[in-house]
């Protein structure tokens, strides 16, 4: 070992693939992790207990939609919930470390949503790439007013997980946007229709403004973003990538179904294939890997609550900077602290508040500045409790 090298270890590692380690056996999601942000302030026991259920309730809905959503061939079936140290709640035991963490989790609950108060994932990287998580804002799971606003709470979630899991995306478009419009020129028709995959002759509704009047979206000859497309129904089951506020829509487009023409997300990135046709590229179901199986299945997961602990953290550093030479003392301990440092305090952070990790980090730095120069080679380790 040269001078001044430097060697922190803990009981954690929380890199991992997005969507890694949950597993689709027997149309069964297994290793599915939820988080809540352990850095918000702890509320009360109550509260607490609130949360949790309203987790729990989230999830067994979004089971539900995903095994309709997918023909019956799959569902959440175990998940663990990550709370924080915090908390005062009784876990069923200690998160193992590992995935079982903030960072190493599928779906996080955070404290403000990146947009506005619905749930989201984070892509992965393009088509097929699943995404790099799922975010759930605390305002959505804990008021029901805002679950209103955007529809089923079991579809919501559901639709964000096929993202997460699958690199597949929405399919609809946004007002105002240039690259995904909400509304396209279909030239087999010759009329201007909402962007969608659906049957767009089995949809209900009209175009209104914002004040509820009606419309006509290219009145001015461009596309009125104030003019916007207000679905109330239709005969289609699907997608939940476009209306899954409508209730009759449960499932996913197909390779029969879906539309490659609407300037969509789903379209865009995937080029024209559906999201059905992703999917099946996927090693959860390739080659007909957990066909369908009875509607009847009791689709509601297991739950285990876990509490993040700080676990023993060791710092060891070499106290011999190196062997004598002619040109003098070979230490590379800086140079190490250097390059290491960003990634020494991403460790830490995970573990400890931003002072008490910052304060270790001093530490290191310290011990490399005397160049391990001790008499007592005890000296040169450090236990962090």
């Amino acid at each position: 070992m040269q001078g001044g090298l430097l060697l922190v270890t803990t009981t954690v590692l929380y890199w991992r693939v997005a969507s890694g380690m949950v597993v689709l056996e027997d149309n069964r999601y297994k290793g599915l992790v939820v988080a809540l942000d352990p850095n918000q302030s702890p509320p009360s026991y109550e509260q607490q207990e609130k949360i949790i259920n309203n987790i729990q309730e989230m999830m067994k809905k979004a089971s539900e939609a995903v095994f309709e959503a997918t023909n019956h061939r799959a569902f959440f079936s175990e998940i663990t919930v990550v709370l924080p140290k915090t908390w005062s709640v009784t876990p069923t035991r200690n998160a193992s470390g590992r995935w079982e963490s903030w960072k190493g989790s599928d779906l996080r609950i955070v404290q403000n949503g990146r947009y506005n108060d619905a749930p989201l994932t984070v892509p992965g990287g393009g088509c097929g790439v699943p995404g790099s998580r799922l975010e759930v804002p605390m305002t959505y799971l804990t008021d029901l007013t805002v679950q209103l606003r955007y529809g089923d709470t079991g579809k919501v979630v559901a639709a964000e997980w096929i993202k997460y899991r699958y690199g597949v995306y929405e399919e609809h478009g946004y007002p105002g946007d240039k690259v995904f419009p909400h509304a396209y020129s279909d030239p087999a028709k010759n009329e201007t229709l909402p962007t969608g995959c659906t049957d767009q002759d089995a949809l209900v509704g009209l175009w209104r403004k914002e004040n509820g009047g009606a419309c006509d979206v290219m009145s001015t000859g461009e596309l009125d973003a104030k003019c916007r497309y207000e679905v109330e129904g239709t005969s289609a089951n699907y997608s939940i990538m476009y209306i899954s506020h409508v209730e009759k829509v449960r499932h996913l487009c197909d390779k029969e179904t879906h539309d490659p023409l609407p300037p969509t997300p789903q379209n865009k990135h995937c080029r024209g294939q559906g999201i059905w046709e992703v999917m099946l590229k996927h090693d959860d179901f390739l080659n007909g890997k957990n066909p369908p199986i009875s509607r009847a299945t009791d689709t509601i997961p297991t739950f285990t609550l876990v509490k993040m602990t700080t676990p023993a953290l060791y710092l060891l550093v070499d106290d011999n900077c190196g062997r004598k030479s002619s040109e003098g003392s070979q230490c590379y301990g800086m140079e190490v602290y250097t390059k290491l440092k960003d990634t020494l305090r991403g460790v830490l952070g995970q573990w400890y508040p931003a002072g008490r990790a910052e304060k270790i980090l001093e530490v290191c730095l310290g011990f490399i500045q005397k160049n391990g120069a001790y008499s007592d080679r005890g000296a040169g380790q450090r236990r962090f409790p």
